[in-house]
């Protein structure tokens, strides 16, 4: 069970398969395990190393309550740190909704180590999501607890899987209060996105009101970079439903190979 210590926060990831190297990193409230659910390690562990990160604040990773541990240079020092560790000088990055803000700071900050980059479900603009709905969200953390929201979230969408259920129920509700509010501080990249020429493909569900939009025209701002949007999909199925964009993606990889 590999774990990187990274500004004083440890954390956790995983490796499989072998070959050009793919740093996975996943959305709010999930874990690495993630990307093994929705078919992603299977199809791709045969011909690209694949290191997943629990994200500081979610799965086996450490759980600081500061917002300040959150903000976007912290997980940018997370990917990189494990990449060296992995003595990964440069490597193609794969991150989903917030995940994907960390994908748009490493591209800006750091494209000397990347070969390509893949963005799922997620824009350039500031604030992730408005004002309005992170000071609700981290009010309901803090003041239902994991548990009560698991409870009104299944009432609404169906008994979660067992596994998923079982991590859910073991987050941190203040780590994941502070980290959602260190999202809102998050001031995107929109400036930026013309003078980033690294390969990136960009993708989001149709039925993705929150991030379609934006999501297209970070692709259409930036050089080397193309739009996929995944028919009837919203946020969660574009990337839980990876039979649909892993054909996109195997051929963004293949192409930038």
């Amino acid at each position: 069970m590999p774990y990187v210590e990274s500004l004083g926060v440890h954390i956790h990831y995983e490796v499989e398969g072998n070959g050009p190297a793919i740093v996975c990193e996943h959305g709010f409230t999930s874990s690495l395990e993630s990307f093994y659910e929705a078919g992603y390690i299977d199809s791709l562990k045969d011909s690209y190393k694949l290191i997943l990160i629990d994200a500081r604040g979610h799965g086996k990773s450490s759980k600081p309550h500061e917002v300040d541990s959150y903000l976007s240079d912290k997980r940018v020092a997370d990917v990189l740190a494990v990449m060296d560790a992995e003595d990964v000088s440069k490597g193609f990055y794969f991150g989903y909704s917030m995940g994907g803000t960390t994908g748009f700071a490493i591209a800006q900050q750091h494209p000397e180590r990347l070969l390509g980059v893949i963005i799922g479900g997620m824009h350039a603009r500031s604030r992730i999501p408005d004002r309005e709905t992170i000071e609700a969200r981290s009010r309901g953390f803090r003041l239902l607890g994991m548990a009560k929201l698991l409870e009104i979230r299944e009432r609404e969408t169906g008994r979660m899987p067992a596994g998923r259920r079982e991590r859910y129920l073991a987050l941190d509700a203040e780590a994941l209060a502070t980290a959602s509010e260190a999202l809102g501080a998050w001031e995107g990249v929109i400036d930026e996105l013309p003078s980033m020429k690294t390969r990136t493909l960009i993708f989001a569900g149709e039925e993705d009101v929150e991030f379609i939009q934006g999501a297209r025209e970070a692709a259409a701002a930036m050089p080397n970079a193309q739009f996929i949007g995944v028919p009837g999909q919203d946020h969660t199925g574009a990337f839980e439903n990876g039979g649909l964009v892993l054909p996109y993606i195997r051929n963004f990889l293949s192409a930038v190979n």
